[in-house]
């Protein structure tokens, strides 16, 4: 279901991130879906060391993964045309995944600029158009649409999993 979404271009996929302060753990989750169906989620933990971890690497570990497991599909299912819809409510992620490669030795320098590149080789690296768009986090008013609750329930799955990690 997901590579033929994929291909009629009606796959939309949410990331987001939770981040504890008190132990500076971090989580994200993801979600695969259509307008009318619930394809596939995930959460998994923020990685990197305690003292580098921040709710913007939670945010952008939550990209990374997706666009992993986005490259991974359309490399196992042989799928070279097609787009995706990716929501994230975290703007600051967002633009610095798509703003220009980086212009000097500063650029590499920033926090997070490990996920940040990771990110962006992926974009590049993947057969697939993927639309990057930011979406309104936490929004509970009354012109609620897919994204929204889309957002939610990746918002859900990095906050339990930070409460009650997976471990395997």
């Amino acid at each position: 279901k997901i590579s033929q979404a994929i291909t009629d271009q009606s796959l939309l996929v949410c990331t987001d991130g939770s981040f504890n302060p008190d132990d500076l753990k971090g989580a994200h989750g993801w979600v695969f879906a259509t307008h009318s169906d619930h394809l596939w989620q995930g959460a998994g933990p923020s990685d990197g060391h305690t003292k580098l971890s921040s709710p913007y690497r939670a945010e952008l570990s939550g990209l990374v993964a997706t666009l992993y497991l986005l490259q991974y599909i359309c490399k196992y299912k042989n799928i070279t045309t097609g787009s995706v819809s990716l929501f994230c409510d975290c703007k600051k992620a967002l633009r610095n995944i798509l703003k220009p490669n980086y212009q000097g030795i500063a650029d590499y320098l920033a926090s997070d600029s490990d996920l940040v590149q990771e990110a962006k080789n992926l974009l590049q690296n993947t057969p697939i158009t993927i639309r990057l768009t930011w979406v309104k986090g936490h929004y509970s008013g009354p012109d609620q649409q897919i994204a929204h609750k889309l957002n939610k329930i990746t918002h859900d799955l990095a906050y339990n999993y930070l409460k009650t990690p997976l471990i395997i």
